[in-house]
């Protein structure tokens, strides 16, 4: 199943205001790909708004839930508002039209 999984956090607690923030954000983008694989996670696609405090994964999962484990063992769940949302393909959504 695909998730487009939003991360934001208010510009207070933002990692490049802190020397130990910046250095937890820093190990959680270098090895996204291998926490998250360890929760049966696969990272498609991502992208950081850094002025907006934001970062926006496009990830492959069997379950939420499995979404939430990455991101609560990987320590990024304690500074950050999720949203996980469940999403379909063009053609998964074109099939639902008759597509």
């Amino acid at each position: 199943m695909h998730y487009i999984v939003t991360l934001e956090h208010p510009p207070s607690l933002c990692a490049l205001g802190s020397p130990e923030r910046k250095a937890a954000m820093l190990a959680f983008l270098t090895d996204a790909d291998g926490s998250a694989v360890a929760q049966g996670v696969t990272i498609d696609d991502a992208w950081v708004d850094t002025v907006g405090h934001q970062q926006f994964y496009a990830v492959s999962a069997d379950t939420a839930g499995a979404i939430e484990s990455w991101l609560i063992d990987s320590g990024i769940a304690l500074t950050n508002t999720i949203h996980i949302r469940p999403v379909r393909t063009r053609e998964e959504a074109a099939e639902l039209f008759g597509g």
